[in-house]
């Protein structure tokens, strides 16, 4: 037996020996059709190798070819680079295949799509083969590709870039795949396919954080075809998400349906298409359902609708760079049919609605079958068109066609809604009295170049219709390039947008224009406005073509033009002839600049004939041109001429003349607002200027008008970013109050007003400015400088010597009336406000008038000037060794004129303010404001409140001893005098020999309706001596005063009954000469009241013995009474004794006849016994009462003190001791009064106790 095991032992690792060395001794290759032969009867399907063939069987079985193509060729088919199989050799045994390790390296698959959607991939054809259970580990695949052809070879799609790890029980599943395909990370698993073919899936693809994730759940259906084909199916639930980039909240896009299909086309219902932000906070819902056609040349169509969609939060995260989607990316290579429906849609916060839309996309082809658009103001827009659009392109390479239309029913509300969106406010303006608007035209876009024919717009009663076509420069230095053919009829000129800029469109561009305008209009101008314009013009970089230009009407106005000039020279006339030129300056200021619109319509606005004849000529290339114009503009004779020199010249030349009969009228027409108030001086305007060209001249000017005058010298220029003028002007005047007058600021006072002004000045695009400012006005000298920009707005810093702030007041508030003699204010009301003003001035004053007594020194002030008025901010200045800071308000508001303060008082000395010396100064805080339209009712309506306080002061004839003193001295007089006049005269000298001081007093103050009030206030008391307080009110109305201070005794003399003394002094009247009067009533009253006391004190001790005498006398007439009361009370008692004695012997005979009754009855009962005669009845008689009288009641004394009694009236007195002051060792003893005799009348008496 041990012979046997060890022959076998070595007859196995002999085998096992063979089994691992012999293969390596095999040359596989030169067996490969053998090899493939067995592989292709195992796998049941044809197996081709080109390359490398390498087989092991230990440890493990293992197979490694290269070069592989496993199917048919031309039909479905798998090929690889490298295949490794690692299989465990056990299950071999069992006739089955579990393999270990595989590997598969560059494989690609070729599956192929019939007719019938039927799909052929390689299957094993033997069902030997086929029935082979076959189990994998571990399969790797690296650079995979999975390739769609249809049945006639061509690839219909190519999926590359796989890498995966795939785990299979079986080949009927489950599968479990995980890898990556072109880098987005991918999840697949399966359940066990059913009978039916039926396979559970679970699909992942992409990543949850950055990018998409596309997650597929459902089944996916392998139904067997014909020709072992299968027919692929899907029904699933899908969902596909991907977060947004940008800031804030996250944002996310989320797509869901339910998918079903086959491999030829997949539907989805109940798709939803949502953005969101936040938690679940949606910006975009849209419902509908999709098909993706997979079959030929996939496509995909969807019909989408929503409720409300906000293009503002989208186009945030649009413009954000945060829709750059990777679905978007796999979408924009599908041919896309999209059918959009919206019910509202809002873009830049106006609601519109409601939005239909059909889009095709095909490749670089963007065509739009329908887009219908609501807009408010029953508005609705509609379109079509086709369009070449390269994705990735340059914009100029876009070509197509289009048209589009607009009806408006209520353009007004159509173009605010654009108006809040950032259109024009013009464009509001002119649509405003529109009954409707409705447009057309057919669009076309080449590669730049734009246009627009068959225009056709009609609003109202205004039709407008033609061409416009745009064509860009075609790189080679030439021009862009504008032309327009335009015809309109009853358009109101007055009424379209301000057409700024217009003439700037032509700065480099080339323009050509046709224009036929009839029956054109100038809004409220009327019928005689009517006109007509025609043209046709050419202007560009080589000159200016006007074949003709003619406007007639406009309110009786002729226009001609015609001519030519360019490089070679030419000649260019215009003549102007309009008698009402309103409406023509209306008409050219639609095609002006602002400035020069303006700048016209002021010329022509006094009304008076236009006469002007203009003429451009050059007589060749090398020859200046000159350009001449003269006429009359009203009143004002006009002549001008000006030579431009050719590109090789060496000067221009410019000359101007103005003459006016009226120099307002001539101010008027230089663009100053100024008051048609007629001036026999007359006006004139020249100008002269030469130098090299229009952009660098040098010459001087003079302006005489309305009594002033006014010159300068420096350089002129024309270009935009120079200077108009820059040089040295002097203004002189000898009444500058004219001046003001006629440009609408009158000045405050009478008499004239002489100006001598000298200033570096500068005028141009951005303004005047006026630099070393040197005048005298008035005689104040006063220097700075000074900024006006083109808007009107002034700026600067101005130093005056001396300047009102009633002058101040007039920028805001208009002249202000003089107060008649004898009244504080004027109740005049305040006349026309002066002109809007805007700007900041800081003002330094050496002395700044507040008020004709008041004056601060060395004050600064910022003065801001606004339509509405003026604000005076951070006025600081001294006053009299104080200082004031504070910051007002003034404005107007038609005829009301409205004026606010508030500031800051410093140590201002009382007397700076009353104008008389008083001692102390005065400082606080004070807030004020008033409404009025006159100066009486400004002051009368004044009303605030401020906190002031008092230091270092005094008030004199008030001394705080006066009302001691003068009370002490009236007591110890020997005769009492309380009457008023005496008590006033001799407080009156007593106050006036002192003064009250207060080192500090402070306290809150009123203002209301005028009048200024405070107190009562405590004074600083003056210890052991006296208590005060002070109140008062100041009336601004009538300038008066009215000050109370109470003085009351710190002490009250002996017999003082009441308040300490007290008394009450009252300055009132004038501010400046107040009048003192004296309240001494309560110490009259006191004193009157002290005199009382000392009357009374002799009288009752004068009184005092007659009351003692009558004290004894009441004493002895009570003793007396008390014995009356004593004899009465016995008297009472004896009664009462005699009426119980009675009663007692009343019961005994009560018993007695009881007892009697009941002997009666016993014998009655005995008698019954024996017989009685029945004639002899028994009779009961009561017992008599006779001899029983009433008995008589006795009630208690009624006891009454005895009445006083003067001495020798009446009764004898009674003494204290209780006699009688006559016999008062005799006493009296009281009458007994005998009782009534029984049986009489009733008789109630007092009795003694």
């Amino acid at each position: 037996m041990r012979d046997f095991l060890t022959v076998f032992a070595i007859l196995l690792i002999l085998v096992l020996s063979a089994a691992l060395a012999v293969p390596y001794f095999i040359d596989w290759e030169a067996h490969r059709g053998e090899v493939e032969g067995v592989l292709g009867e195992a796998l049941g399907l044809p197996v081709r190798t080109g390359g490398a063939i390498e087989l092991r069987l230990l440890p493990t079985p293992e197979i490694m070819l290269s070069d592989v193509s496993l199917g048919e060729s031309g039909g479905a088919r798998l090929s690889a680079r490298s295949v490794s199989v690692e299989v465990a050799p056990m299950p071999l045994v069992k006739g089955e295949v579990r393999v270990i390790e595989a590997a598969l390296d560059a494989p690609v698959l070729t599956v192929r799509v019939g007719e019938d959607g039927a799909l052929a991939v390689p299957r094993p054809r033997s069902v030997s083969a086929a029935n082979v259970e076959i189990a994998i580990e571990r399969l790797g695949i690296s650079r995979g590709e999975i390739r769609v052809e249809a049945a006639t070879g061509s690839e219909i799609a190519r999926i590359g870039d796989i890498e995966a790890e795939v785990v299979a029980a079986s080949l009927a599943g489950p599968w479990r795949i995980e890898g990556e395909v072109q880098g987005v990370p991918l999840r697949i698993a399966t359940g066990v396919r059913e009978n039916g073919g039926d396979m559970r899936l679970k699909a992942v693809l992409g990543r949850a954080a950055g990018g998409g994730l596309l997650d597929v759940d459902g089944l996916l259906k392998l139904a067997e075809g014909l020709s072992g084909r299968l027919l692929p199916g899907l029904v699933a639930t899908v969902r596909y998400a991907e977060p947004l980039a940008g800031t804030g909240e996250p944002r996310q896009i989320m797509l869901s349906g339910a998918v079903e299909g086959d491999i030829r086309s997949l539907s989805a219902r109940d798709l939803t298409l949502d953005v969101t932000h936040g938690e679940g906070n949606k910006d975009l819902a849209l419902t509908g359902t999709a098909t993706l056609d997979l079959g030929g040349r996939p496509a995909l169509r969807a019909s989408l609708g929503g409720r409300r969609v906000d293009l503002d939060v989208l186009r945030e995260r649009i413009d954000d760079g945060a829709l750059g989607l990777h679905a978007a990316t796999v979408l924009a290579q599908l041919p896309l049919y999209l059918d959009l429906s919206l019910e509202a849609l809002a873009i830049a916060g106006e609601e519109f609605g409601p939005l239909t839309a059909g889009l095709h996309r095909d490749g670089d082809v963007l065509a739009l079958s329908r887009f219908d658009l609501g807009l408010p103001g029953e508005t609705r827009i509609a379109a079509r068109g086709e369009g070449l659009i390269p994705l990735g392109g340059p914009k100029h390479d876009i070509s197509g066609t289009g048209s589009i239309s607009l009806d408006s029913g209520q353009p007004l509300v159509f173009a605010r809604a654009l108006v809040r969106m950032g259109a024009p406010q013009s464009l509001a303006e002119a649509l405003a009295g529109l009954p409707r608007l409705s447009a057309s035209a057919e669009l076309a876009l080449d590669h730049g170049s734009i246009g627009a024919r068959n225009i056709a717009v009609k609003a109202g009663e205004a039709e407008v219709g033609g061409a416009i076509r745009f064509m860009p420069a075609d790189g080679s230095g030439g021009r862009p390039r504008y032309e327009a053919e335009v015809t309109a009829s009853r358009v109101d000129i007055a009424a379209l947008p301000q057409f700024d800029g217009l003439l700037a469109l032509a700065s480099g561009a080339d323009i050509g224009l046709s224009l036929d305008a009839r029956d054109l209009g100038l809004g409220a101008s009327g019928g005689d406005a009517l006109g007509r314009l025609s043209a046709l013009v050419e202007a560009g970089s080589q000159g200016i073509v006007v074949e003709y230009l003619n406007a007639s009407g406009f309110g009786g106005a002729q226009i001609e033009a015609q001519g030519r000039i360019d490089a070679a020279g030419g000649r260019l006339g215009a003549t102007i002839d309009a008698d009402r030129p309103q409406a023509l300056a209306a008409l050219a200021a639609r095609f002006l600049p602002a400035r020069a619109a303006a700048a016209l319509t002021r010329a022509v606005a006094d009304g008076g004939a236009l006469r002007l004849r203009l003429e451009a000529a050059r007589v060749d290339a090398g020859a200046p041109l000159f350009v001449k114009a003269d006429g009359r503009i009203g009143d004002t004779e006009v002549d001008m001429g000006l030579s431009l020199p050719p590109a090789s010249g060496v000067g221009a030349e410019l000359e101007i003349s103005l003459a006016a009969g009226d120099g307002a009228q001539l101010l008027g027409q230089l663009g100053f607002d100024v008051l048609p108030l007629p001036d026999g001086e007359g006006g004139r305007l020249s100008v002269s200027a030469r130098g090299p060209s229009l952009d660098d001249m040098a010459g001087r000017f003079s302006l005489a008008a309305a009594g002033a005058s006014l010159s300068g010298e420096g350089t002129f220029s024309f270009s935009e970013t120079a200077p108009l003028f820059a040089g040295r002007v002097t203004m002189k005047a000898g009444d500058l109050g004219r001046l003001a007058e006629v440009l609408a600021r009158p000045l405050l006072g009478a008499g004239a007003l002489p100006l001598e002004l000298t200033a570096d000045a500068t005028l141009g695009s951005k303004g005047l400015s006026l630099v070393n400012l040197a005048a005298t006005a008035g005689g104040v000298p006063l220097h700075g400088r000074l900024t006006v920009d083109e808007g009107g707005r002034l700026e600067g810093a101005v130093h005056f010597e001396r300047l009102a702030l009633a002058d101040v007041a007039t920028l805001a508030l208009g002249p202000l009336p003089m107060a008649p003699d004898g009244r504080a204010w004027s109740g005049e009301r305040l006349g026309a406000a002066a002109p809007p003003a805007d700007g900041v001035l800081t003002l330094t004053v050496g002395r700044l008038v507040l008020t004709p007594t008041l004056t601060l020194r060395d004050a600064t002030l910022r003065l801001s000037l606004h339509p509405a008025g003026l604000a005076i901010d951070d006025l600081n200045g001294e006053l009299s060794g104080g200082r004031i800071k504070t910051s007002m308000t003034m404005r107007r508001e038609g005829s009301l004129a409205a004026i606010s303060a508030r500031g800051k008082l410093t140590a201002i000395p009382l007397s700076a303010i009353v104008g008389r010396r008083l001692p102390g100064t005065l400082s606080g805080d004070f807030e004020i404001g008033t409404a009025g339209e006159s100066p009486a009712r400004l002051v009368a309506n004044l009303a605030g409140g401020a906190t002031l306080s008092l230091a270092d002061a005094s008030i004199s004839g008030l001394d705080p001893s006066a009302v001691s003193r003068m009370v002490a001295q009236a007591l110890a007089a020997d005769t009492l005098r309380p009457d008023l006049p005496a008590v006033t005269t001799a407080l009156a000298e007593a106050l006036d020999a002192g003064a009250w001081p207060l080192p500090q007093l402070s306290g809150p103050v009123s203002l209301s309706g005028g009048v200024l009030r405070f107190g009562p206030l405590t004074m600083p008391a003056q210890a052991g001596v006296a208590e005060g307080t002070l109140s008062g009110t100041l009336d601004l109305r009538s300038l008066t005063v009215d000050l109370r201070a109470t003085v009351i005794a710190a002490t009250s003399p002996k017999g003082w009954t009441g308040p300490a003394p007290q008394a009450m002094a009252v300055w009132s009247g004038p501010v400046d000469a107040p009048v003192r009067s004296l309240d001494a009533g309560s110490l009259a009253n006191g004193l009157a009241a002290i005199g009382i006391v000392r009357e009374l004190e002799r009288i009752e001790a004068m009184e005092a013995d007659a009351r003692e005498r009558a004290f004894h006398n009441r004493r002895l007439r009570a003793e007396r009474e008390q014995r009356a009361r004593e004899a009465e009370r016995r008297a009472a008692e004896e009664a009462r004794r005699r009426e119980e004695e009675a009663q007692r012997q009343q019961e005994l005979q009560r018993r007695e006849d009881q007892r009697r009754l009941e002997e009666l009855l016993r014998e009655e009962s005995q008698r019954q016994q024996a017989p009685v005669p029945s004639e002899t009845p028994f009779r009961l008689q009561p017992q008599s009462q006779e001899g029983r009288g009433p008995t008589q009641l006795q009630l208690p004394a009624i006891h009454r003190l005895p009445e006083f009694e003067p001495d020798g009236a009446g009764a004898t007195a009674v003494s204290p001791m209780g006699g009688s002051d006559a016999s008062p060792r005799a006493p009296t003893a009281p009458a007994v009064r005998a009782p009534p005799p029984q049986g009489g009348p009733l008789d109630i008496r007092p009795t003694a106790r």
